[in-house]
């Protein structure tokens, strides 16, 4: 990797084929992804602490309640650089001089990224990727999917369970995920 945080870019194709920009980029959204997952925790607190029987919360005084899958949204992009860092690193003619490849049969669909960069995914990782793969695609961007839903539970899995379903450990686990895959590439840690 050539990149420095403070290094310009020179050329389009010499920034996409460089693997360290990938991880910069990866980084930054990471720690966005984590300050607003940490807003969202403290107003979930908020609000259970403030919710009495038969009162109610005023939003007002958990203006953050909410903003969970825009969080979940970009640690869903965080965890797209970091295999596209490993993809460009593997083969960097993925990237042409004005143009980016295709990166998979649909490019956020993490799971296949992770494939075509060579991990080997554990249930669990598997089970993390597909759910922020909802949120890039649409539950970290839009009110409904682009198509509606065929079943009665519109946003269940065959089992009736949540897809997009956020969890209280999903901070640590998207950021335990991008250590070990960049252990795994053989990248620097973040600091």
């Amino acid at each position: 990797m050539q990149a420095d945080d403070g290094d310009q870019p020179s050329t389009f194709a010499g920034v996409a084929r460089d693997p360290a920009w990938w991880l910069f980029r990866a980084q930054d959204l990471s720690q966005a992804a984590t300050v607003l997952f940490e807003a969202f925790i403290a107003d979930r607190q908020r609000f259970i602490d403030l919710n009495e029987p038969g009162l109610g919360v005023d939003k007002k005084e958990v203006p953050n309640l909410s903003i969970a899958p825009v969080a979940m949204l970009l640690f869903g992009l965080a965890v797209e650089n970091v295999l596209k860092a490993m993809i460009v690193k593997n083969d960097p003619t993925i990237v042409g001089d004005e143009k980016l490849g295709r990166w998979g049969a649909r490019d956020h669909d993490l799971v296949k990224l992770a494939e075509r960069a060579g991990l080997q995914l554990e249930p669990a990782d598997r089970d993390l990727l597909a759910r922020l793969g909802l949120f890039l695609l649409w539950r970290g961007r839009y009110p409904v999917p682009n198509r509606a839903p065929d079943s009665a539970q519109p946003f269940a899995n065959s089992a009736g369970q949540d897809d997009a379903q956020i969890r209280l450990d999903d901070a640590e686990n998207v950021k335990s995920f991008l250590v070990k895959v960049q252990r795994h590439a053989g990248f620097p840690l973040p600091a």
